[in-house]
């Protein structure tokens, strides 16, 4: 049994089809209800609030939204809930994770510029603003204002006592 809202990612003839032929029985949620789906919609609540928390405590763009929401759920990933013994991250890995990476979003942060993308008196880093950890990489994910982009490098440096 699946029970979801009536998304269209979930009532798509694709999927369900897919779900007949899985032999798993779809139930919806009545419109406007998302006490019908539990535990997805608190998860979603808890990621949206921590999100929203980040953003307004640095009073940063609401352009970050997506990045507050990337981090906020790394975070929680890695955070235990009162009732459990293990975090999500170890229930899935196996293993502790390593939170010693981890800084204050949106801390003032520098990311080194590499020899090979600078002219000789060019500066050597870029200011931005740390908008957490890379999920696929072994690095931290800086928000550059001057670039309009998220810059992925493991050469930072973060200075957690000041907001960007």
């Amino acid at each position: 049994m699946l029970r979801s809202d009536n998304g269209g990612e979930f009532i798509s003839f694709e999927f369900t089809t897919w779900l007949a032929d899985q032999g798993i029985k779809q139930q919806t949620s009545a419109a406007h209800t998302p006490e019908q789906n539990g535990k997805a919609e608190r998860d979603h609540r808890s990621t949206v609030e921590a999100a929203r928390c980040h953003l307004h405590a640095i009073g940063a763009l609401l352009k970050l939204w997506a990045e507050a929401v990337n981090h906020a759920t790394y975070v929680l990933k890695r955070t235990l809930a009162h009732t459990d013994t293990q975090t999500p991250y170890e229930k899935w890995h196996g293993r502790k994770p390593d939170i010693s990476n981890l800084r204050t979003f949106g801390s003032v942060a520098y990311f080194f510029i590499p020899d090979a993308e600078r002219q000789k008196l060019d500066k050597k880093a870029i200011k931005g603003a740390y908008v957490g950890e890379s999920e696929n990489q072994k690095a931290s994910r800086i928000f550059a204002e001057s670039t309009g982009q998220t810059h992925i490098s493991r050469h930072i440096k973060v200075y957690e006592n000041s907001p960007y």
